[in-house]
């Protein structure tokens, strides 16, 4: 046992009652502990990190809360204005409404007073208005008419513009006349500029010859160029097909020599049903809840393929070429549907659902090392590990060591020791070891590993190998030579492209020259043809003047006619306006009547007057306020909703005079206006990042107290468990020292605690000394014998023993490994423990004994007879037995 294991066998034989209990709860609350720890750590790392992200937008977020808090400040002044508005109009309204009835009821009173004398005074007004009306109708005829003249006086304007508009033509004309003799000059000379341009230009006759040669070598340049250029595509092509090829072949030894098809096609050659199989899944793994693995031979990654003998010796091929399900139910539905649609029998198989802790190795291989183990089979390779508990739980390979020579030669000593091995390998052989259920022997069979499976073998169609590398070695000559003719080719392309190039400059120069010569004709043509229709357009001026002299006379005549006309309608509005004075004289006579009776009536009713003017000013406020009053209110209500109730409180926190409120919204205005505008979306952040503090503060919060509870139940179960615990060893290390004192050795027992507080790193060390030459040493397979840790072991079980009370105990086989020295020396210890009074009853069950071994009266020898050749219990005679025995003691 390990010490750990020491400290938890001891603490359920012999630690007061929830001692164990008590410890596994504090390794669990410790594991919890440190987890939460880290948690907590990490939540204030992440706490820190968004606190500082925060701190460096926290100055942007108090400019946008400052400039929102202005915002909102200047709108709901704004919201409140419309109703303070409102407000000064409905009470300036309900004043302006009482004022216009009070004027209603004077103004009733003062109308019944002086209705007789206002009905005289309406009669005189009627009459007025007569004589008015008809004096409006002699005016709008008179209007009329005068509307008429202005007509004729403007037509007559008009006439006047055109007499002018005709003199002016006749200058234009004149004019145009002059410039056309101006233009014909400037063309004449322009066209014997041109002629001597092209008397001196050289004569195309000389030119043409030396163009013809130039063409043609041209031409022959051009075939040339052409050819080379159809001869470089069909070494480019032909180059572009051997590249293609040689990256075919290239892809085709990527995939021969490829891990997974090598495996693929090593299963295809064993089984090309579990081959159709795998192809058929890879396209149809979505059909099962779980992952179906492909047959385990593919799963398999050897570490160093040497080791894969050591597989293929101890998995049987079945198993080798078995699908692995992660669970019953994908088995069944995977094995119904390979025999419906592929009609195979495929076979497919499902581990356990324990977890991986529950292959640990029964033996550690730092005990096997000594051996020469050095390595179990699990440590050869790698698999998912769904696979990997399949093969553990069916084959035990976490429990199968993997030996080397030193392991062939030690082989005895290794059957002889580890009972707990029923299997192991070395490079050449494996040794396999079982027990008879009959007789209870152990035997142990010897077998060669067979080497040629090669299941797990990676290998390559040599071959196919071959062929392709020798392909690709083709195509790359061939390519190799068709770059060489292809830039070969190329550098002639280059050397023609230029002499072409330089050909073509010779030809664009005399080309330049022909052509400037046919320009200059053109040119000249060109200039004469608009020269002949300048001169053919020039028109004849007289005829021009003639004919504009006739219209002017015409219009004169249209003026002369239109002035009769405007002095005839003048006349009409002279005898109007004689009407109309006549007229004038009678509404004067009939206004000095009603005046005489409007002064009396004035005389009574200018306090009618003054009322009914008030009332009528009273009532044109009123009605205005009023509408003032709705376009307010509507206005308000557009602004704020149909009620302010839910603003009431914000408002009572406001001005309530328009005068302060305007004057605060500029005041906010231009705070608002002198402070910088933050992005929006810098303050969604810095929220989002608040939250997170908050939600990270309360979880640290949260963890914190867990962690401070966790402490103290830590703690509390701590001292619970390690005082009683400490108290326990000390009581079994003086028992323990106490039995090897008596033995003449050394014996010390103590509790190997974890500086780090790991309490599953807490154990039992047992530290003997056996000669006096030697140190104290801590009990171990590799520093004492066999023996002495059997001595060491079993002296620590007398140990416990001494501390407990129980009917009886029973050990079995203490003395195996012990030399007879230490058997004898812990036998009679046993006996001296056992023997004495108010002791248990003690059954020590051993298969020999020592001769000479002192016995006391308080013991019982009982002999068990068992084997095959044993008599049957009823035939066995005991007496008889002891007395041939004294018999023989008699006669010796």
């Amino acid at each position: 046992m390990t010490p750990q294991q020491l400290l938890e066998a001891t603490e359920k034989a012999v630690g007061e009652p929830g001692m164990h209990e008590k410890h596994m709860e504090l390794i669990n609350l410790s594991s919890e502990f440190r987890k939460i720890q880290a948690n907590l750590s990490e939540k204030e790392t992440a706490k820190a990190r968004v606190e500082q992200r925060n701190k460096q937008l926290e100055r942007d977020v108090l400019r946008h809360k400052e400039r929102e808090k202005h915002q909102e400040q200047i709108n709901m002044l704004q919201k409140k204005k419309p109703w303070v508005e409102y407000e000064s109009a409905r009470l300036s309204f309900f004043d302006i409404k009482k004022d216009k009835k009070d004027i209603e009821v004077n103004l009733k009173e003062c109308r019944e007073k002086n209705a007789p004398i206002e009905k005289e005074l309406m009669r005189h007004r009627n009459s007025l208005d007569q004589l008015e009306k008809k004096d409006k109708e002699l005016r709008d005829n008179c209007a009329n008419i005068s509307k008429i003249a202005n007509q004729t006086k403007d037509k007559m304007e008009k006439e006047s513009e055109k007499v002018e508009d005709f003199n002016n033509e006749i200058s234009n004309i004149k004019k145009e006349h002059e410039k056309r003799k101006e233009r014909i000059q400037k063309f004449n000379r322009e066209i014997s500029l041109l002629q001597k341009d092209l008397k001196d230009s050289p004569n195309p006759d000389i030119l043409k010859p030396e163009s013809d040669r130039i063409s043609e070598v041209i031409k022959n340049l051009t075939k040339q160029f052409n050819s080379l250029t159809r001869d470089a595509s069909e070494f480019l092509n032909e180059k572009s097909q051997h590249k293609g090829n040689i990256e075919n072949a290239t892809e085709q030894l990527k995939k021969l020599e490829s891990a997974d098809n090598l495996k693929l096609e090593s299963l295809r050659r064993f089984d090309r049903g579990c081959y159709d199989a795998v192809l058929w899944l890879r396209s149809n793994q979505d059909k099962f809840s779980g992952k179906i693995y492909e047959p385990v031979m593919t799963q398999i990654n050897m570490k160093n393929m040497k080791d894969a003998v050591y597989l293929e010796s101890t998995i049987s091929f079945n198993d080798f070429k078995s699908f692995v399900c992660e669970n019953r139910k994908d088995q069944a539905l995977f094995s119904d549907l390979m025999k419906d649609v592929l009609h195979l029998d495929i076979p497919s198989v499902c581990p356990p659902h324990d977890s991986m802790d529950s292959f640990t190795p029964k033996i550690p291989l730092q005990d096997l090392k000594k051996f020469g183990f050095e390595n179990y089979m699990t440590d050869l390779f790698d698999c998912p590990k769904t696979v990997l508990k399949y093969l553990c739980e069916n084959y035990k390979l976490h429990n199968i060591p993997i030996g080397t020579k030193i392991t062939e030669e030690r082989c005895n000593q290794v059957l002889a020791e580890m009972k707990g091995i029923s299997l192991f390998f070395t490079p050449d052989s494996s040794y396999r070891m079982s027990v008879s259920k009959y007789s209870g022997k152990t035997s142990s069979n010897v077998s060669s590993l067979n080497k040629n499976r090669n299941y797990l073998n990676k290998s390559v169609d040599i071959d196919e190998k071959k062929r392709l590398e020798g392909l690709l070695q083709m195509h790359q000559k061939e390519y190799d030579l068709c770059s060489e003719k292809y830039n070969q080719i190329k550098k002639e392309i280059e050397v023609v492209n230029k002499k072409l190039e330089e050909t073509r400059q010779q030809k664009q120069e005399i080309v330049s020259q022909m052509k400037k010569r046919s320009t200059l004709m053109s040119q000249i043509e060109s200039k004469q043809n608009r020269l002949q229709e300048e001169e053919k357009g020039c028109p004849n001026i007289q005829n021009q003047i003639d004919k504009m002299k006739i219209k002017i006379n015409h219009t004169n005549k249209t003026r002369l006619e239109l002035s009769q006309q405007y002095v005839d309608q003048i006349s009409k509005c002279i005898k109007i306006t004689k009407e109309r004075l006549l007229l004038a004289m009678t509404i004067t006579q009939e206004k000095i009547l009603m005046e005489q009776v409007q002064a009396q009536f004035r005389t009574l009713s200018e306090n009618l007057k003054s009322l009914e003017e008030a009332y009528h000013m009273v009532s044109e406020r009123c009605n205005n306020m009023k509408k003032q009053a709705k376009i307010l209110l509507k206005r308000a209500q557009q602004i704020t909703g149909e009620t302010m109730e839910h603003l009431k409180e914000a408002f009572n926190n406001l001005p309530n005079t328009l005068e302060e409120i305007e004057a605060l919204i500029h005041e906010q205005q231009a705070k608002l206006d002198c402070q910088y505008e933050t992005n929006p979306l810098v303050v969604l952040d810095y929220e989002k990042n608040k939250k997170e503090i908050n939600t990270l503060d309360t979880e640290i919060k949260k963890t914190s107290e867990l962690l401070a509870d966790m402490l103290l139940k830590k703690d509390s179960l701590l001292q619970s468990w390690l005082v009683p615990l400490e108290q326990l060893i000390l009581r079994i290390n003086e028992q323990y020292s106490l039995f090897f004192k008596q033995m003449g050795c050394v014996g010390q027992v103590s509790l190997e605690k974890d500086p780090d507080e790991d309490y599953r790193k807490y154990g039992v060390q047992i530290q003997v000394k056996f000669r006096a030459e030697n140190k104290l040493k801590t009990l171990t397979s590799t520093f004492q014998s066999g023996g002495e840790r059997s001595v060491s072991t079993m002296l620590y079980l007398i140990s416990l023993q001494e501390l407990t009370k129980c009917p009886f105990r029973l050990v079995d086989e203490i003395n195996q490994g012990m030399d007879p020295n230490n058997e004898r020396r812990v036998f009679e210890l046993v006996v001296e423990t056992v023997c004495r009074p108010n002791t248990s009853q003690y059954f020590l069950i051993t298969p020999k004994l020592l001769p000479n071994l002192r016995y006391t009266e308080r013991m019982t020898i009982l002999l068990v007879m068992n084997g095959h050749w044993m008599l049957r219990h009823d035939e066995y005679d005991v007496k008889e037995m002891i007395k041939r025995k004294r018999n023989q003691k008699t006669i010796q």
